[in-house]
């Protein structure tokens, strides 16, 4: 005989049927309990949990859809049936309305209680395996907007909002653990109070939270069911909530806990919930240690970004802090524009090192007091060209080299390199254009003073819609004038 991993209640008030019952489902190898009203079942229910509800329909005190309704409430995956001697139409019907799925009429036989009971298991299975598979159309979707999310803190929110709909939670938090430390901290939070927040820090081991890293295996939480003491101790008595706590492991690393939680009254979470989210914290775990090494790599990257700005301006001290105003006002410009991170990060190191072909243009030219010649200004026009030769070897994960190299074209076509006109020069390098010109007019040059703000506003609206982009040539003058009085946009920016 085939041991069978299914636990089933029997409710019955009538012993002899319990009993009855009890040792048909062992003889065929299922576990099987007994209660003889529904408050016992229900008491039952809150100590352990059990596969299927046999249960009869008419019992002192509370009946039997009744029993099973509640007992639903906090094992939302449980399926019943009814046994009855007093089956009425009606009756029936109220059954099968209340979410029972199979009836057996008394007296029964053995095999008609067996068959019911596996025709009821094997639809409940065919209907879990149905939901699993729904569960992957959303969660695929998900799984290429997490691919392509290379900020973390625009991961960190992706995946709890997308555990908190998947699941139906009203609750949760995503805890990141600092492997330094082995502390877990709130990354990303909904409907949690803002000093919790900012408080938290759990250590592996302590708290819920804590003994989930540790243990690396998920927790079911339901108010009056714990058996573990430890946990029970925990858990606010009376709280009237349903949680789940899901270890994040990528490849065996724990990367963090997933917390999710709603109230009891509406739904329990249950074994499927935790299938579900098994499906979603792998691919989560997966995707934020990918977005972590990005993000190390692009320190990296950025270092040697530095490096080349130092570079420049080492060349040319007359562009000193020139490239990072010109970045800071570009970001902002294209925070306004509604770009994404990955093309702001894009337009703010580009902005940055718009200018490193300088290093390749002789300091005669550079530093040259008076107007240049001819000669010497086709020489200057060589810089973007000779910029992007440099970056090209780079490898930047940022799409750099065709700002830099266009970022002297003229929206009417009279710019160079190409001569590119309108929306054909990139978005970026039609940003740096308007920055650049701004930042250059209001800096001393080796051939002349900083000319005024005002005198620098002029220049813009002058060359509005045909050397410059007349709509963010509009954006630029919008966020100058919410800058004016209140510091400059470094200033605002180290505020920030």
């Amino acid at each position: 005989m085939a041991v069978r991993t299914e636990t089933i209640l029997v409710v019955d008030d009538q012993p002899s049927v319990v009993q009855l019952c009890k040792r048909l489902l062992e003889s065929q190898g299922f576990s099987a309990v007994g209660a003889s009203s529904g408050e016992e079942a229900l008491e039952k229910f809150r100590q352990q949990r059990f596969d299927l509800l046999l249960v009869d329909l008419v019992l002192p005190g509370i009946d039997g859809v009744e029993t099973f309704r509640q007992a639903k409430e906090m094992q939302n995956d449980l399926v019943g049936i009814v046994i009855t001697g007093h089956a009425t139409k009606g009756s029936v019907v109220d059954a099968m309305k209340s979410g029972l799925y199979g009836f057996i009429e008394k007296p029964f036989t053995m095999r008609e209680l067996m068959s019911t009971i596996d025709d009821v298991l094997q639809r409940n299975s065919v209907e879990k395996e149905n939901v699993r598979l729904r569960a992957f159309v959303p969660l695929f979707e998900v799984t290429k907007a997490m691919t392509s999310t290379r900020q973390l803190e625009d991961l960190y929110r992706l995946v709890l909002d997308t555990a908190l709909q998947e699941a139906g939670a009203e609750r949760g938090s995503l805890m990141h653990l600092d492997e330094r430390s082995s502390e877990l901290r709130i990354v990303a939070a909904r409907g949690l109070p803002t000093e919790i927040l900012e408080k938290t820090r759990q250590k592996v081991g302590d708290g819920i939270a804590g003994l989930v890293a540790e243990s690396r295996e998920p927790l079911i939480l339901n108010d009056g069911q714990m058996q573990d003491e430890r946990i029970a101790q925990l858990m606010r008595p009376g709280s009237n909530l349903s949680a789940i706590c899901y270890p994040l492991l990528s490849e065996g690393r724990m990367v963090g806990v997933l917390n999710l939680s709603r109230s009891s009254a509406i739904r329990t979470f249950s074994e499927s919930d935790k299938e579900l989210l098994s499906i979603l914290s792998g691919q989560a775990a997966s995707a934020i240690v990918s977005a972590q090494l990005n993000e190390n790599l692009s320190r990296s990257y950025v270092s040697t970004i530095e490096v080349l700005a130092k570079a420049i301006m080492a060349r040319d001290p007359y562009t000193r802090d020139h490239s990072d105003n010109v970045s800071l006002y570009a970001v902002r410009v294209a925070e306004e524009l509604g770009l994404s991170g990955a093309e702001n990060e894009t337009v703010r190191f580009a902005s940055i090192l718009h200018d490193i072909g300088k290093i390749g243009i002789s300091e005669g030219i550079l530093l040259k007091p008076g107007k240049l010649t001819d000669e010497e200004f086709e020489k200057m026009k060589e810089h973007p060209a000779i910029g992007a030769n440099i970056l090209a070897d780079a490898e930047f994960p940022w799409d750099i080299v065709p700002i830099v190299y266009h970022h002297q074209e003229k929206y009417d076509g009279t710019g160079y390199p190409d001569g590119l006109t309108g929306e054909a020069i990139p978005i970026g390098a039609r940003i740096i254009s308007v920055c650049d010109t701004y930042q250059a007019v209001t800096s001393d040059r080796a051939y002349r003073k900083a000319l005024p703000e005002e005198k620098a506003i002029d220049i813009l609206r002058k060359v509005s819609g045909t050397q410059l982009d007349g709509n963010i040539v509009a954006l630029f003058l919008k966020i100058h004038r919410e800058v004016d009085g209140k510091g400059t946009v470094a200033q605002q920016a180290i505020a920030a």
